[in-house]
């Protein structure tokens, strides 16, 4: 008997404990619903009673307000008269320059290192100078000899050239009368057997000879004795000028041959070493300008209307 009523007063004893736990969860929240229900009705009440104060609370401001005078006060920046804004930039030398061969040539030496401070006309870079140093060589003596002779046109004639002009003409007309004799006599034998043909023929050619030697001579008597003309004179003026350019263009190329600094600055970038061969316009030296530098900065477009100096 005690063993079949144990479990029966367990389980019953189970059932009750859970209905108690129900009706506490139902009263709870019936409790809960009293109270919002209440505060409602406190609520709308509070509202109700506040409403004819309000109404005529506002009533009494506005007819204040009506009474009072109006004030006119300027408004005032509170803040800065200015935003300060941040962007981002570089700051960069003003001038960057590649130097660069003008001819072709081999590098014989550079006297500068990378990061060295560089000073106006310094000098950078020396380029083989061997063939440009012989060409000036050959062009100052054509120009020397040119000069020569330019000077000797303008001159004129000497005196002693004149007077040995002079001295061959009278040579020559006295042997020219002497051949005109032998021909004379010799024509005069013709008829006889006294001659032969020819003797007498060698007698014609001669004076013939002789006449022209005369007229050659006289010729250049008178050229002398005109002096130099003018545009002989102006021809040689012009070749000495040429070989004057031809001069001056070598020396300006052995002047390339010398790379010197443009301004006061750094080497920034080496791009040959001693021995390479360069051709023209290739780059040697990378140099930038010393202080003052520059900023550069970028900012937006419609800011930048805005700007004064």
């Amino acid at each position: 008997m005690s063993q079949t009523s144990q479990p029966a007063a367990s389980f019953f004893t189970r059932f009750l404990t859970s209905g108690h736990l129900l009706a506490r969860w139902i009263v709870g929240l019936l409790v809960m619903a009293g109270l919002v229900a209440a505060a409602y009705q406190v609520g709308t009440t509070a509202r109700q009673d506040a409403s004819p104060a309000a109404e005529a609370g506002a009533t009494e401001v506005g007819e204040q307000a009506r009474r009072l005078a109006v004030r006119i006060r300027p408004l005032h920046s509170a803040g800065p008269d200015f935003m300060l804004q941040q962007y981002t930039g570089i700051v960069a030398p003003r001038r960057s320059s590649e130097l660069a061969a003008k001819s072709v040539g081999r590098v014989e030496s550079i006297e500068v290192k990378l990061g060295d401070r560089l000073q106006p006309q310094q000098l950078l870079i020396r380029l083989d100078t061997a063939q440009l140093t012989a060409q000036e060589a050959v062009a100052a003596a054509s120009l020397a000899a040119a000069q020569s002779r330019l000077e000797e046109l303008t001159r004129g004639p000497r005196t002693e050239d004149i007077q040995q002009a002079e001295s061959l003409v009278r040579e020559l007309q006295a042997n020219l009368e002497l051949s005109k004799a032998n021909f004379e006599r010799l024509t005069q034998l013709r008829n006889s057997s006294a001659i032969s043909k020819q003797e007498y023929d060698e007698s014609r050619f001669a004076l013939n000879a002789m006449s022209a030697k005369l007229a050659a001579s006289e010729q250049a008597l008178a050229l002398l004795e005109a002096g130099t003309r003018r545009e002989q004179l102006q021809s040689q003026k012009a070749v000495v000028q040429g070989l004057e350019a031809q001069l001056k263009r070598i020396r300006a190329d052995l002047s390339d041959q010398h790379i010197l600094a443009p301004f006061e600055g750094f080497v920034q970038a080496r791009y040959v070493d001693e021995g390479a061969v360069v051709s023209p316009g290739q780059a040697l030296l990378q140099v930038v300008e010393a202080a003052p530098y520059e900023v550069r900065v970028g900012l937006p477009a419609d800011l930048v209307t805005d700007l004064t100096e």
